[in-house]
């Protein structure tokens, strides 16, 4: 329960606040948003059959590792998103992350069948969503405060302005690479034991 509110929580942290960014400061307009939004679903028909097996194959805990090391990556390019460069960077990005999205809803996904005890599967189970749930919410919160704590201020990185909806990406990345880490640490122990009793 822990990785899938930890999951829930990081990739939300830039929720609330990537489409007013993305309309009003990089100027993609909704157009633009939609068919990206929409080649999703194509990237569904085609790669869940692939995933399917490289998760039946390598594991759910490797997966998501997987899965959250392109994250990574691909939030950290993200960031640096602007007015000039959105049209092949942004879809670069979005296209990466459609590629790796269904590898990573099967593992997340699978979490939760992993460790479903025998017993009482419904309180269980309501548990579960109600930590997911919540950690939406707090992710949502944690990218609303750092972007009320940023205000108008630009970060100077790497000879680009950074905004505070910027910034959401950045430590988005950065946790993403953390959580990879931690459920490549903790995979062994937690594949090999046997909560259903």
């Amino acid at each position: 329960m822990l990785v899938y509110a930890l999951y829930n929580f990081i990739l939300n942290i830039s929720a609330s606040v990537s489409q007013t960014w993305l309309l009003q400061e990089v100027k993609t307009g909704y157009l633009y948003i939609n068919i990206i939004n929409f080649l999703y679903s194509l990237f569904v028909l085609l790669t869940s059959p692939i995933w399917s097996r490289v998760m039946q194959k390598k594991g759910t805990y490797r997966s998501l590792a997987v899965a959250c090391f392109v994250l990574a990556a691909s939030y950290g390019a993200y960031a640096f998103v602007n007015t000039g460069n959105f049209l092949w960077l942004m879809t670069t990005v979005r296209l990466v992350q459609h590629g790796v999205g269904m590898l990573q809803t099967f593992s997340v996904n699978n979490m939760l069948y992993i460790s479903l005890p025998r017993k009482d599967q419904t309180n269980y189970t309501s548990c579960y969503t109600f930590a997911g749930n919540a950690a939406v919410f707090l992710g949502m919160s944690t990218g609303t405060t750092i972007v009320a704590a940023m205000g108008d201020k630009h970060l100077d990185l790497l000879g680009h302005c950074i905004s505070a909806p910027a910034m959401t990406l950045l430590v988005q990345g950065a946790l993403t690479a953390l959580l990879g880490v931690f459920v490549l640490l903790i995979r062994k122990k937690v594949e090999t034991k046997d909560f259903r009793n």
